[in-house]
């Protein structure tokens, strides 16, 4: 059992009469205090326990209340329609070999005047061919949450992203830690590696 306390922020507010200015402090919340929301339902089951109570203790120490987890697992359609919005947006993610083969799909669709749908279908069909060969774009597809748990949050519902962002890449529970000025991605990416003894008891 992790021992949970409360944390106080101390900061100053100094009004024109008060030259000396009053030390004011804030309670941060207890991991248990911290809420979690799901964009969609259907990912609240494939997010391991585990991986939500790293993710508490985080948004606790960071000294905020709640975060949403935007994308958990996704289909090859998934990944697909979420690569064609990020180009389509002028977002370049920094893929290895086998995203940058389907974003280049994306580029060569679009130049030879093929509809949204039709750019859509082709990165599918090319992540599915490489999903055969093994090659898989992103963890977010092709994985087993109670192994290796896979999720995005929702930048808008962190609203002191600096601090969040130091105490998740220095968590070493976290595996991977993936944010729009390390890798171009729009959301705050996480992998985190399962526990041994959750794994076996699957």
């Amino acid at each position: 059992m992790t021992q949970q306390s409360s944390q106080t922020h101390k900061g100053k507010m100094t009004p024109i009469s008060d030259k000396k200015g009053i030390e004011i402090f804030a309670k941060c919340p207890t991991p248990d205090e911290v809420t979690i929301y799901f964009t969609k339902k259907e990912d609240i089951p494939n997010v391991t326990a585990y991986s939500l109570q790293i993710l508490k203790e985080i948004l606790s120490k960071a000294c905020l209340s709640s975060a949403t987890i935007s994308s958990v697992i996704r289909s090859s359609k998934g990944q697909a329609d979420a690569m064609y919005r990020n180009m389509s947006n002028g977002k370049k993610i920094k893929y290895k070999l086998a995203g940058q083969q389907v974003q280049q799909v994306y580029l060569d669709e679009k130049e030879s005047g093929k509809t949204p749908a039709q750019i859509r279908q082709a990165m599918e069909n090319k992540i599915n061919e490489l999903a055969k060969n093994g090659k898989f774009i992103s963890r977010h597809i092709g994985q087993t949450p109670s192994v290796y748990n896979v999720f995005d949050v929702a930048p808008s519902s962190i609203s002191n992203p600096k601090k969040f962002l130091y105490i998740a890449h220095h968590d070493s529970r976290v595996t991977k830690v993936l944010d729009p000025k390390n890798s171009g991605d729009p959301a705050y990416h996480f992998e985190i590696a399962q526990p041994a003894s959750d794994i076996k008891n699957k």
